[in-house]
C-alpha cells in the first residue's frame, strides 16, 4: 500500500485524479467538488463500512428511529471508531444508508445540524 503513495507523488495532476476517481469508485474516496476535482476525501474503510459501523452503534446503543445531530453521532461517542471522524466521510456514509433506506437524513443549518435517523428496513 505505502508504495502506492509513493508513486502517486511522481503523478501529474491528471493521474493523481485518475488514482482518486479509482478509491472513489471502490468507496473509499468522494469529491467535494465533482466538477473541478480538486478536493477529495479519502478514507481506509468504504462508506458502506462506516454505514455498517453505524448502523451496529445504534442497535447496541438503543439510537434506533432517534433523531440526533451528525455532530452528536460524531462527537460525543468518544469509544467509537466513528470518533471525531469528518463530518464529510460520515455524511457519504449516511447517505449510502439513506438510498438503501436505513437512514432519513434532514438538512440542516450546517452538515454537523444535519438531522440524522437511522433505521433497521
Amino acid at each position: 500500500p505505502h508504495e502506492i503513495f509513493l508513486s502517486i507523488g511522481k503523478l501529474n495532476d491528471e493521474g493523481i485524479r485518475l488514482v482518486l476517481d479509482e478509491l472513489c469508485r471502490q468507496g473509499y474516496g468522494a469529491w467535494d467538488d465533482v466538477k473541478s476535482k480538486r478536493v477529495c476525501r479519502t478514507t481506509e474503510r468504504k462508506f458502506e463500512e462506516w454505514g455498517n459501523i453505524l448502523l451496529k452503534w445504534a442497535k447496541e446503543n438503543g439510537q434506533m428511529d432517534r433523531l440526533c445531530t451528525l455532530d452528536e453521532i460524531r462527537t460525543e461517542n468518544s469509544g467509537e471508531e466513528f470518533h471525531n471522524l469528518e463530518a464529510e466521510i460520515l455524511f457519504e456514509a449516511l447517505k449510502l444508508l439513506e438510498a438503501n433506506g436505513k437512514s432519513t437524513l434532514i438538512a440542516g443549518e450546517s452538515l454537523d445540524e444535519l438531522g440524522v435517523k437511522l433505521h433497521e428496513r
